[in-house]
């Protein structure tokens, strides 16, 4: 057996940039490990806590390669795991895996939408996912998300806000583990001739909202509201839009503006795919926070794109 266990980089305030520094470990540890006759695949979990909890998440096989089991520890395991190598050597572990690959089942994207009354044929879609790996009930990762665009939209009907463009809100299954709702929807989308001028994705939890991160042209232009965002706490202004879902629609048209709601991440990786992301860890206050900064950006891009 090998542990892979490469530790999430203190030093990134930003703890996304550890993710990223570590995942390919679990995306692609079985593939790099097969060829060397290894039996099975121990991964450090992606997490910057130490504590018991695995977090899992999605892991890639080649046909070309023999497929081996993987699978995570907790933080505190691994670090066990490799403390007792380092004084006694070899060890032996036993574990045991139940996972299974299903066969697919049909599922479908939920949406909602306001009418634009100036550019109603042009589309700004806002949302997250509502699939989740079943460690836990996926709190976080993405309910939080989805209740962000959609109270966003209950916000801007309530206030009695009339959009230049339709703005859609988007629930997409299957995020998590293939993308089949994301793709689907760019593929309607493409036969029914839709224009996205904007997709905004709420992927990254229900913490406190520091800003946004945004394309290019619409990054220029969200910086004029900058003083006005910086008594909420919202004005971190980054270049960067994206998520996975919204992502299939920039290869559509690449003038499609991506934006991503970045709320504070310190805790985030505490709960990531992990028995944790359970509805009494998302803060009420929070959540709401970050659904008024969605709001606050669907307003923003209403008014500055064409």
């Amino acid at each position: 057996m090998v542990l892979l266990n490469r530790a999430f980089e203190e030093e990134n305030i930003k703890t996304f940039f550890s993710y990223g520094s570590c995942v390919t470990q679990r995306v692609y540890g079985a593939i790099w490990a097969a060829p060397y006759d290894v039996k099975a695949v121990i991964i450090r979990s992606l997490s910057n806590s130490c504590d018991m909890n695995p977090h899992t998440g999605v892991t890639y096989y080649e046909d070309s390669i023999t497929k081996i089991p993987i699978a995570a520890v907790s933080t505190a395991a691994a670090d066990a795991l490799s403390y007792f190598y380092s004084i006694e050597g070899p060890l032996s572990v036993n574990f045991e895996l139940k996972c299974e690959t299903l066969p697919d089942r049909l599922s479908a994207n939920v949406i909602a939408e306001t009418k634009g009354n100036e550019f109603s044929n042009r589309i700004i879609a806002m949302g997250g996912h509502f699939d989740s790996w079943d460690e836990g009930e996926g709190a976080h990762d993405d309910g939080a998300g989805i209740m962000h665009c959609f109270e966003a939209l209950r916000i801007l009907k309530k206030i009695g806000y009339q959009p230049r463009h339709t703005i859609r809100c988007v629930f997409w299954i299957n995020e998590e583990n293939g993308m089949r709702g994301a793709l689907k929807y760019a593929e309607l989308s493409e036969l029914n001739n839709e224009i996205h001028v904007a997709a905004l994705e709420s992927d990254r939890g229900g913490f406190t909202p520091r800003g946004f991160a945004m394309d290019s042209v619409l990054l220029s232009r969200a910086k004029n509201y900058q003083d006005l965002l910086r008594p909420y706490g919202i004005s971190e202004l980054e270049l960067g839009g994206g998520g996975v879902d919204i992502g299939p629609l920039k290869k559509q048209n690449k003038n499609t503006q991506l934006v991503a709601l970045v709320p504070d991440s310190q805790r985030y990786f505490d709960v990531h795919h992990a028995e944790t992301d359970v509805f009494e860890n998302v803060n009420k206050r929070e959540l709401e926070l970050g659904a008024a900064a969605v709001a606050v950006a669907i307003y923003i891009i209403d008014q500055e794109l064409d």
